[in-house]
This record gives C-alpha cells, structure tokens and sequence, in this order.
C-alpha cells in the first residue's frame, strides 16, 4: 500500500484525513500468474493499482488484441465497464503473480464526494491514461512494423521476455511481421554499429 500512497501523494499532496479513509477503504488483491481478473462480457467492478507484477488487457476478434500490457505503480481498469457499469469488450489477466490494490466504483465516488481534494488525483489519473491511449493508438496506426518494433524495445524493454505472441498483439501485427520487423531492427542497429 505504502507504494501507491507515495504514487498519490507524487502527483498532489494528501490530507492526513484523505490518507487515512483511503487507507482504510484500500482492499489488497493477490493474483497467481494467469489469473483471469476481468472476462469480457463481465462488468468492471474495481480500479487496481499494481504494486508487484504485470497484466494484460486483451479481446478476442479474429486473434487476440492486446489493448495494453501494465506494471508495477500502473493503474488499470476496462474504462467503458468501470466508468458506466455496463460489460467488457476485454478480458484483463496477469502475466505473473501480481499484488494489486483496489476499491471499487462506490468507493471512488464516495472518497471524491466526502474529499474533493480527491478529484484532483482523479483527474490527473484519467487526464494520464487518456494520453497514453492516444499515444499507443498513434503508434499502432501511423508507424511501420519496423518502428512499432522499436518503440517497443526503446520504451517498453520490461516486457521484451514476454512471449512473441502477445508482443505482436500488443503492437499490432502478426507474429510473422513481428519477426520481420524484429530482423530488420536488427539489421539497421547492426549497421549503425
């Protein structure tokens, strides 16, 4: 707990009574690698906070998309479910054994209601993961196979040891143009060598 009180009180600080409801309210989820937290079709009944591990946001079309890969002082939620209470179009499951905190959608509103100081967390938190969003639709949309490959390595090297499969989901190709592009990164960091 004491990681994400540190994370909040980063990004503004914290009434002593504000630590202390949230405190109180916090509920601890352990999670064994492969834990299926959130099945699509489910509705999104918590925000989690990661204090050790990793989880993968993810729906079935054809393949597996994988939306986002989260870690350690990461928040995650299925935003639509959470936000409106209604079914997830993505399944969220944990890559390894992971330790989370949480509160649910009551619990949210009832610490912004008795504390507004709170929504100014909110607000950042939202404001944050909104632009990540954008950013990841960006790459996925306007960069080559080659470049998708490179930001991945470049700005996300924690998650080079997960299986192929996942990480041309997570950049959104297929796992055959996930080796090419990987080849020909390769091929260019060889020759600027």
């Amino acid at each position: 707990m004491e990681l994400l009180i540190a994370y909040l009180h980063s990004i503004a600080g914290m009434s002593s009574a504000l630590e202390a409801y949230l405190r109180k309210i916090l509920q601890k989820f352990e999670f064994d690698e492969g834990k299926l937290i959130l099945k699509e079709g489910s509705i999104c009944r918590h925000i989690f906070f990661i204090e050790v591990g990793m989880v993968r946001i993810y729906r079935i079309e054809e393949v597996p998309v994988t939306r986002w890969i989260l870690g350690k002082n990461d928040i995650f939620i299925s935003p639509r479910s959470f936000f409106r209470q209604v079914a997830s179009e993505y399944n969220i499951v944990t890559l390894e054994k992971s330790i989370c905190w949480g509160i649910t959608r009551r619990q949210l509103d009832e610490v912004c209601g008795l504390f507004p100081e709170f929504l100014v967390h909110r607000t950042w938190i939202t404001e944050e993961y909104y632009c990540r969003s954008e950013d990841r639709h960006d790459e996925l949309q306007l960069l080559p196979a080659v470049d998708k490959y490179a930001a991945l390595v470049e700005k996300r090297s924690d998650l080079i040891s997960l299986p192929v499969p996942i990480l041309a989901s997570y950049i959104g190709v297929k796992t055959s143009t996930f080796y090419s592009a990987q080849k020909e990164y390769l091929a260019r960091r060889s020759n600027k060598i």
